[in-house]
């Protein structure tokens, strides 16, 4: 649950920036769309070293004491920095190939590297204190933990509220608003972690080779799952890219969106499969129930939310965007794919539950046909027919497919076969 909340911490903060980007005119929200994709590999190298470090700090928090734990923060730090250092390095030298796959304007790429590396720099500044929040949580403090999250969350979109919008300073007010929101974390959970003893700050230059360890174990499949959206993300995009900035801005805002909609459902999922796997016997009647009971759930929330996004995709889309050009294509996308988004999320839910009780390898096989079929099919129906709609479309039905099939063969699956 913590960590479910603080994901939806930040894809809500996400949303909001978004929206406020989307209201400043100019280039800022297609330098963002374009930027999108990227920012999964950013999230990526965060919660790969944040769940590690709460995870590890859970299981010890009476074995271990404050000056391990700091030599952990520090360790995990160390790592965060030195990705972040390489991710920046790639995207400063992949600009130009970037722009380019994306049908880019020579005249946009000066402006998308300088952001595209105050981003990288901000995000990892963030990271920091998102390892300090994640260690809080860890040691039992849930809320304390959250609201460091929230805190950090609400000084990013106030500054970028009140300076990028409000003064006018535009999109790089965004990297400005992340490093203020990651201070304030920091500064927070460092109080916190010392008034708990929970960690010995002068302790934190020392290395802990068990790090690593961690990250393999825990961090790097966690990690996984944000590659993958990214890879997903920015084939869509170079599909959307060919048919102007107005469709990318429109199909951009729309996939946030789609994210802050469908990804709650994982980490419900997650929840719920670590109660099915504390019954020790998937097939019983115990686990069975849980997970009926947990698919019953998840239907009754996607059903509210799909009518309300049908009812308010238009008015949303306004809300989000200031060009009407741009706000019609993100309602576009809206119309067509947000009836399904309901089964999307139904369907990443029962996933996660496959994944965590022993039956990845198949989760993994079911993800990428997905994927496949979407990207695959989509290119061609756009590529055929001149117009994104097709793409859109095919998202549709590959959803709505994969929520009406997905909870009845997952539950077969676990019924029948022997997790590994």
């Amino acid at each position: 649950m913590p960590v479910s909340l603080s994901s939806g911490i930040g894809l809500a903060t996400t949303v909001v920036l978004t929206a406020l980007i989307g209201q400043m005119g100019g280039s800022a929200l297609y330098i963002r769309s374009i930027y999108a994709p990227l920012s999964f590999v950013l999230n990526a190298v965060t919660v790969g070293a944040a769940v590690p470090l709460q995870v590890r700090t859970a299981r010890t928090v009476r074995d271990a004491g404050a000056v391990e734990r700091g030599a952990w923060l520090g360790s995990s730090a160390r790592i965060v920095i030195v990705c972040g250092l390489v991710v920046g390095l790639l995207c400063a030298g992949l600009v130009r190939p970037l722009a380019w796959a994306n049908n880019m304007p020579a005249s946009y790429v000066p402006e998308l590297r300088h952001f595209l590396i105050l981003m990288v720099v901000a995000v990892t500044i963030n990271a920091i204190g998102e390892l300090c929040a994640a260690m809080v949580r860890g040691s039992g403090a849930t809320t304390a933990g959250t609201l460091m999250s929230v805190s950090g969350a609400c000084v990013n979109v106030a500054f970028v509220a009140l300076v990028g919008l409000g003064a006018g300073a535009g999109l790089f007010a965004v990297p400005c608003g992340y490093v203020l929101g990651g201070a304030i974390e920091i500064t927070i959970g460092a109080g916190l972690l010392v008034h708990r003893e929970l960690c010995t700050l002068g302790t934190v230059a020392r290395w802990d080779s068990a790090v690593t360890g961690y990250i393999v174990r825990i961090g790097l499949p966690v990690a996984a799952s944000f590659i993958l959206l990214f890879i997903e993300n920015s084939l869509l995009l170079h599909i959307v890219s060919g048919h102007g900035r107005a469709t990318v801005e429109g199909f951009s805002a729309g996939m946030t969106i789609q994210t802050l909609v469908i990804v709650p459902a994982a980490g419900f999922a997650s929840g719920l499969a670590i109660l099915m796997n504390q019954t020790g016997d998937l097939r019983g009647q115990e686990a069975q129930q849980l997970y009926r009971r947990g698919v019953q759930l998840l239907v009754a929330y996607y059903a509210f939310l799909t009518v309300l996004l049908i009812v308010g995709a238009h008015s949303l889309a306004e809300v989000m965007i200031g060009d009407h050009r741009s706000a019609d294509q993100m309602y576009l996308f809206l119309h067509i794919v947000g009836p399904s988004l309901g089964l999307t999320g139904l369907a990443l839910g029962t996933m996660t539950i496959l994944e965590e009780t022993g039956f990845g390898h198949i989760a993994v096989v079911l993800n990428l046909l997905y994927f496949v079929e979407v990207i695959v099919i989509g290119w061609l129906l756009t590529h055929f027919t001149g117009s994104v709609v097709g793409l859109y479309a095919m998202m549709t039905i590959a959803g709505g497919l994969a929520g009406l099939v997905a909870p009845r063969y997952v539950r077969h699956i676990i019924e029948s076969r022997d997790p590994r």
